[in-house]
């Protein structure tokens, strides 16, 4: 079945544009990383993707509900997994930027008041992330028929099913290949 839109939720640091690079090989959709986080002026966050467009951005989130009341079911969503300590240490290793996604989830939304940017600190703050992001998406995909967790660890099975499911069309061996190569990784 063809989808007009595909959400891949994530919480970061587990491969998003590595699999984005493998859906760019995909000749009926479009597909990006983080391509719809503007504010115009006072509204909504954008949440408005084109048809046919396959999206990835881990802040997607924080959006669910607005995504279940414009999408729904109509949507495809591929849950995206990896080792939750790989992540941790991913985020870990960008420690040294204290910007981001980590720093606000933990003063601005666990309301931190005296930021610990200690290893002990920032682990916590990490790891109640992580956990968090996926016990949003588990609720929002509950009662989602067109869905998909797939092991970015171990792509290829879930991937060729992922293919199917959204009835892609193009080249999957240049996509798969993808796969071996690492975009966006932590030093």
């Amino acid at each position: 079945m063809k989808f007009n839109n595909v959400f891949i939720l994530s919480p970061g640091r587990c491969g998003s544009m590595t699999l984005i690079k493998a859906c760019s090989h995909i000749q009926n959709y479009s597909s990006r990383h983080e391509s719809g986080r503007t504010l115009a002026s006072h509204e909504k966050y954008n949440l408005k993707y084109p048809t046919n467009h396959i999206e990835s951005d881990n802040r997607l989130s924080w959006f669910l509900g607005s995504i279940d009341k414009i999408y729904g079911n109509n949507a495809f969503y591929l849950k995206l997994e990896r080792n939750r300590l790989k992540i941790i240490e991913s985020y870990l290793k960008r420690k040294k930027y204290n910007q981001g996604i980590i720093p606000a989830f933990a003063i601005n939304i666990f309301q931190q008041k005296k930021w610990d940017i200690s290893n002990e600190g920032y682990k916590w703050a990490v790891k109640h992330y992580v956990n968090t992001v996926y016990d949003n998406i588990d609720y929002f995909l509950h009662n989602k028929s067109n869905r998909l967790d797939l092991d970015i660890d171990n792509p290829s099975e879930k991937f060729h099913e992922f293919w199917g499911k959204i009835s892609a069309e193009g080249n999957i061996d240049d996509a798969l290949n993808e796969f071996i190569k690492k975009y966006n990784s932590s030093h």
